[in-house]
């Protein structure tokens, strides 16, 4: 391993991050990481001034914990594993993924949108037909985004890795890549611009050469894309996978975390990391395919995507997710525990999470499906095992008496505490932070908004014969410019906003433009150029057209003069509720007054759903809407989707080991125990006015919005 000099780095959280000097030197020290120093971690600045802290030192601290969590993960690993196993896995083969791990945690967000995730969406503005790839094509449609494909390719068409990457998006039906865009974008530069980088690294490191297919599972780290068909080597490395990226605990999740609480002074909770990542262990996991069982015991803990043909069956008491498909009515009279007038139906039995059902007598026909992991007892079955995992344990024999033949990511049980402590500090930033209406004014509406103005603007200096002639109004319809190239479907200002960002900067030569050469030209004639956007660049750009369109006096946009007086003033609107809670204490009473609790709502997803921008949650009512408000003091309204989304660890797939026995969290803790999960949408609406009217009018004014 490498014994070269390293670089200090001091931090506020983690102290002292040590890095090794050939990885500063190739890739802390290149201009698209040394960018990140000028991009926000959170939005939350609006509401807590203190908290200015950036991409960088957030890579840093990930590289850190990535760091510790791996040697951890390696040192118990070596508990679990057999002497055969070892000898597959060797130092050399475990030093290359750590290498190749700390390296993924370092770059996860090197190509990061401008101001935190407000732009998430503009990374997958352009979309692209495939028309040479019979693995994208659908039935209809046959687009992907331009990002997935350009991604696809870099990697080598990799069949493998394009059946894991590629999930089929039912609701839109297109296909589209695992990973946020911002992480398909890193790992896109990753792959283009730092391949010779990490070549160089691990000379340093003694590592064995790099091959295209450990770039690849850098992207999957990045991403988050496991192995779908795993075998025994494929399985330890979709644990190192869920280590940097997955739904539940990761050492991404647990920087920001921390460093979020503490950088914005809501530091409420004291969370043990260091005892979290010691706790990460390996389950070891028996597989079946195929096979025949006469009565056999299949008690134990089986994972989801098992798929059971039955012949006879019975059991005590299942608990978790399943799906039974094909029982005739005597079968079904044979399961308990569940309303089966409503879980029965046409010859299926669907249980949910928190149902345990017993089957009391033969089932002797079906099949059965098991969506989340499920617990039985007392089982006895015939027939056969399609395909299935099983939590593997020692005291098994028998038919479940295989040897483990894969291994998942689970905990040990000295860390329960401090999951349950992590989850709810993260639900906390959530709940209270990231729904707060001045969080979500400022970056779901303010800087979205001022964008699209500026690339409307840049596109007007270009494009209208008339501009400094006559007030910029922004009638884009009306524009030749328009007329001439953009479709209905599309803004006109799309491909002037993915310029602005810098995307096509991210981009080898020749493989992408979103403007013509000619309009290139004349916008850098004009000092518009942009090259990988921080947020300097775009406040820089804000400054400016602020500061032209009042030049332009009464041919000024109104529109940029309100708004962007608003964003450098702070000057914003008042909202009529300032939380979900109240929100939903507000439909409560509109439901009290006239009966109609849904109206807000209706109104409001109305109100967005007809919005000329689909990257943002956020519109104008129309004017019959806007002059009802007006009778109530509230003008230039502006509705604003978000959504409340806490999470918990999936108490059936987060799985506790014991030194004898491995558990599911679920059969840790009690149901009751358990905190509800939320997850919904709901609505502020914005105003001008000098005071909110009390909920009695606002209710009386919902009435007359109903739609």
């Amino acid at each position: 391993m490498y014994e070269g000099r390293t670089k200090k780095f001091k931090d506020t959280i983690h102290g002292y991050i040590d890095i090794p000097n050939v990885i500063v030197s190739n890739i802390i020290d290149t201009e698209q990481f040394q960018r990140l120093k000028f991009i926000e971690q959170t939005s939350m600045r609006s509401l807590y001034p203190a908290a200015r802290h950036d991409r960088f030192i957030h890579s840093l601290g990930v590289y850190w914990l990535g760091k510790q969590a791996f040697t951890y993960f390696r040192q118990n690993s070596q508990q679990v594993l057999s002497e055969s196993e070892k000898e597959i896995l060797s130092d050399a083969w475990w030093n290359k993924q750590e290498l190749l791990f700390s390296l993924s945690c370092l770059l996860h967000d090197c190509a990061h949108a401008p101001f935190s995730h407000t732009l998430e969406n503009m990374y997958v503005l352009r979309k692209q037909k495939i028309k040479t790839r019979d693995a994208f094509k659908l039935k209809s449609g046959n687009i992907i985004a331009e990002l997935d494909y350009c991604l696809l390719q870099e990697c080598q068409n990799d069949a493998r890795f394009e059946s894991d990457f590629l999930k089929d998006d039912k609701k839109s039906f297109q296909y589209n890549g695992v990973g946020a865009p911002h992480e398909k974008m890193s790992s896109y530069s990753v792959i283009t611009k730092y391949k010779e980088a990490i070549r160089k690294i691990a000379k340093q490191f003694d590592v064995e050469d790099i091959t295209d297919e450990d770039f690849v599972f850098i992207v999957r780290m990045i991403t988050g894309c496991v192995y779908k068909e795993s075998d025994f080597e494929k399985s330890i490395k979709n644990c190192i996978i869920s280590m940097l990226n997955s739904s539940a605990i990761d050492v991404d999740g647990l920087d920001y975390i921390v460093r979020d609480a503490y950088m914005s002074g809501i530091d409420n909770f004291n969370i043990d990391y260091q005892r979290l990542l010691s706790s990460f262990s390996l389950i070891p996991v028996e597989v079946f395919e195929n096979k025949k069982a006469d009565k056999a015991n299949l008690d134990g803990i089986w994972l989801k995507g098992t798929q059971l043909h039955i012949e006879c069956f019975t059991a005590e008491s299942i608990s978790g997710k399943l799906i039974i498909d094909g029982l005739n009515e005597t079968d079904e009279k044979n399961i308990k525990g569940i309303d089966c007038n409503a879980a029965i139906a046409q010859g299926t039995c669907s249980t949910k999470l928190e149902d345990e059902i017993q089957i009391q007598g033969d089932i002797r026909s079906g099949t059965v499906q098991i969506e989340e992991s499920c617990k039985l007892y007392g089982s006895e079955f015939t027939g056969t095992v399609k395909w299935g995992r099983k939590i593997y344990t020692e005291q098994q024999g028998g038919f479940c008496g295989n040897k483990p033949c894969e291994y998942i990511l689970g905990y040990d049980k000295k860390a329960l505490s401090i999951i349950d402590g992590t989850i709810e500090a993260r639900n906390h930033e959530y709940l209270w932070v990231y729904t707060h209406p001045k969080v979500l004014y400022y970056s779901h509406y303010l800087q979205c908004e001022l964008l699209r103005d500026s690339a409307k603007y840049l596109c007007c200096r270009i494009n209208n014969k008339e501009f400094g002639k006559e007030k910029l109004t922004f009638d884009c319809r009306q524009c030749e410019y328009y007329k001439k190239g953009s479709s209905k479907d599309k803004n006109v200002e799309d491909d002037f906003l993915l310029y602005v960002i810098g995307y096509g900067t991210y981009f080898e030569e020749g493989k992408h433009n979103s403007l013509s050469s000619d309009i290139c030209k004349k916008l850098q004639k004009l000092g518009f150029i942009f090259r990988q956007t921080c947020d300097d660049d775009l406040n820089s750009l804000f400054k400016r057209i602020y500061i032209e369109n009042k030049q332009m006096k009464n041919l000024k946009s109104d529109k940029i003069d309100s708004e962007f007086t608003e964003f450098f003033s702070r000057k914003h609107k008042k909202t009529l509720w300032k939380s979900f809670v109240e929100y939903d204490n507000f439909l409560k009473m509109c439901k009290q007054n006239f009966q109609a609790k849904d109206v807000v709502p209706r109104f409001c997803e109305d109100t967005v759903s007809k919005a000329e921008t689909k990257d943002n949650n956020y519109a104008r009512p129309d004017i019959k809407s806007q002059n009802i408000f007006k009778e109530y003091g509230l003008t230039d309204v502006v509705v604003i989707k978000s959504s409340v989304k806490t999470k918990e660890l999936n108490p059936h797939e987060t799985f506790i080991r014991f030194a004898d026995q491995t558990l599911r969290l679920c059969d840790i803790f009690r149901k009751e125990n358990r905190k509800a999960k939320i997850s919904k949408d709901f609505y502020y609406i914005f105003a001008n006015a000098d005071k909110i009217p009390p909920y009695e009018e606002l209710t009386e004014m919902v009435g007359k919005l109903d739609i």
